[in-house]
């Protein structure tokens, strides 16, 4: 009878681990969100980062390594731009291991929320398709969110715009979208110069609509 007994153990021991795993999947869940996701170079980009607690219970974590702290303070996001990664230019933060002071309470099927700038942290000046998703860490236990893309694009202005903006820049290089030719906006007498093949400078009268790239 013994060694009976023993193997009935085993199977319920094994049978009752896999529900736990199953049942604790889902109850914490990350979403991201933009108002928009088509931008122009030079725009503030902000995302909207939630924690959802689907369950019936109080969920307790500690929002360090997230934006719930209203900053980011350490690599939360992955970036994705034309297959690479982009590296995490922001504030890292070092500290001691939280205390239970520093954790917060998540009530039954409560979220919290918090909007973010993410320029000053990431390289985001090219234009082109982009892939964000919020990376969980161990110290937040929180899980990963899925992906969500936007776009940027080449802002458009005209000759006004460029030669305000030119004036707070040493050089403006701009690109007609078409047909497409390259200028330097000259701030002082507001002249327009197109560069030819040999990047040597010759009048030209402007072309419209513009792309700028600083």
């Amino acid at each position: 009878m013994k060694p009976i007994l023993i193997v009935l153990v085993l199977f319920m021991n094994c049978k009752s681990n896999k529900p736990m795993t199953d049942k604790t999947a889902h109850k914490i869940t990350t979403q991201l969100e933009m108002s928009k996701n088509t931008f122009q170079v030079g725009d503030t980009i902000s995302v909207k980062f939630s924690a959802h607690n689907n369950t019936n219970s109080s969920f307790e974590f500690c929002p360090w390594q997230t934006p719930l702290e209203k900053e980011l303070t350490a690599n939360c996001f992955e970036i994705i731009y034309k297959g690479d990664t982009l590296p995490y230019k922001g504030r890292m933060t070092k500290r001691k291991p939280p205390t239970k002071e520093d954790n917060s309470i998540l009530k039954p099927k409560a979220s919290r929320t918090q909007t973010i700038n993410i320029n000053e942290a990431y390289n985001l000046d090219q234009s082109g398709t982009y892939t964000i998703r919020f990376l969980g860490r161990p110290i937040n236990k929180l899980p990963n969110s899925k992906s969500i893309t936007f776009s940027i694009h080449k802002k458009i202005i005209n000759r006004k715009e460029a030669i305000e903006i030119a004036k707070h820049n040493a050089k403006l290089y701009l690109r007609t979208v078409n047909p497409p030719r390259h200028f330097i906006v000259d701030a002082e007498n507001g002249n327009v110069i197109r560069l030819n093949l040999e990047n040597q400078p010759q009048k030209l009268i402007w072309y419209k609509p513009i792309e700028y790239c600083l």
